[in-house]
């Protein structure tokens, strides 16, 4: 349980500092390969992927988000979620 709150804690930070791309763009679509915004302007995101980093939960905070935005220019943050091996979620989903 303590990880999914964790999880919600990151998307909602990342959604609080994330927000200006939103109000910028508005409704992201894609148009052949291109993505595109509510105005049909080009739009590219720049992001990273914390990876497994459910493993290493100390990188899941505002400061680290603040970090890329602020850094590394990031505009998108993946939280994805190790869901192996032994112990993790696929045989510990209570967590």
């Amino acid at each position: 349980m303590k990880r999914y709150i964790v999880l919600f804690l990151l998307l909602f930070i990342g959604l609080a500092v994330f927000a200006g791309p939103v109000s910028k763009h508005g409704k992201l679509r894609v148009e052949g390969v291109q993505m595109v915004d509510a105005k049909g302007e080009p739009v590219v995101l720049r992001g990273v992927s914390f990876g497994w980093h459910n493993w290493w939960p100390r990188f899941y905070n505002a400061d680290a988000v603040s970090w890329l935005k602020n850094d590394w220019g990031c505009t998108v943050v993946r939280a994805a979620m190790g869901i192996e091996p032994n112990g993790a979620y696929l045989s510990k989903p209570q967590w």
